[in-house]
């Protein structure tokens, strides 16, 4: 990927190719400053169910998302790496939505 500097340059120097890229990379930033200012949406779970006696990718789910202790409560971001995790230990944890 080049420098964001290096495609400035190049675009100046008249090239369409390197106006394309320049267009396209102001594009990718702003819609990430867009992203940036949402609203993040957060989950509240809870271990409600010991992991002992679970498979070890359980426990390790389980440990992962913060818990130490049976009936901690985390609050964790709504993203699906979190939505996967959780979802592997559904069974032992239960999941509410945070509003803000």
């Amino acid at each position: 990927m080049s420098s964001p500097r290096l495609v400035r340059a190049l675009a100046e120097s008249g090239n369409p190719i390197y106006n394309v890229m320049l267009k396209a990379d102001q594009t990718f930033r702003s819609d990430g400053a867009a992203m940036a200012k949402q609203k993040k949406k957060e989950i509240r779970v809870t271990l409600v169910h010991s992991a002992i006696r679970r498979q070890a990718i359980q426990k390790r789910n389980v440990e992962a998302l913060g818990f130490k202790k049976l009936h901690q409560t985390r609050v964790l971001p709504d993203n699906p790496s979190i939505r996967g995790m959780i979802r592997k230990v559904s069974h032992l944890v239960t999941v509410e939505e945070v509003s803000k």
